[in-house]
């Protein structure tokens, strides 16, 4: 019989992935644990958008821990923040948007090398064409990117 504990099956998973020296491992077990929102086992056939399965994941794990002590513990390993800005071509003016905290960021990764060209991509940004500059009152060419703002690290760092 297969224990139907999600947090225990995901423990097994991530256990057996950094610990054993094989590069992968049958989810079969998370995924019957994994319940689908109708109660029965996750449906490997059926393909799900893999940013909103994370968001469920996440979700779901922050709900069973809830009330214990390790409630926080997602938000200490993953939770961060960007910033959103907009960057004026002409005179340099900044606007910047600090974003709510999030559990994830999602990259592109289809035609990149690595994370490390996402996170360039996301941190050089695009141009675009006609937008008002609130500081030189122009109509111009503004860069909008996005930076990271904070790392689960900076938060534990400044905890001290």
């Amino acid at each position: 019989m297969v224990d139907d504990n999600a947090l225990h099956q995901l423990q097994k998973l991530m256990a057996n992935l950094e610990l054993s020296d094989r590069s992968d491992f049958n989810p079969s077990d998370f995924c019957f644990a994994f319940k689908e929102p109708e109660g029965g086992p996750t449906n490997t056939s059926v393909q799900k958008d893999a940013d909103e399965f994370l968001k469920l994941v996440f979700d779901r794990l922050e709900d069973a821990l809830r009330g214990t002590p390790r409630e926080q513990i997602l938000q200490s390993l993953f939770r961060g923040r960007t910033c959103a800005q907009l960057v004026c071509q002409d005179c340099g003016h900044v606007k910047s948007r600090l974003e709510p905290p999030s559990t994830y960021m999602a990259l592109p990764v289809k035609g990149r090398k690595g994370v490390s060209e996402s996170l360039q991509e996301m941190v050089d940004g695009e141009i675009i064409s006609g937008f008002e500059c609130s500081g030189c009152k122009k109509r111009t060419d503004v860069r909008r990117r996005t930076l990271i703002a904070e790392t689960p690290a900076d938060r534990v760092a400044g905890a001290f």
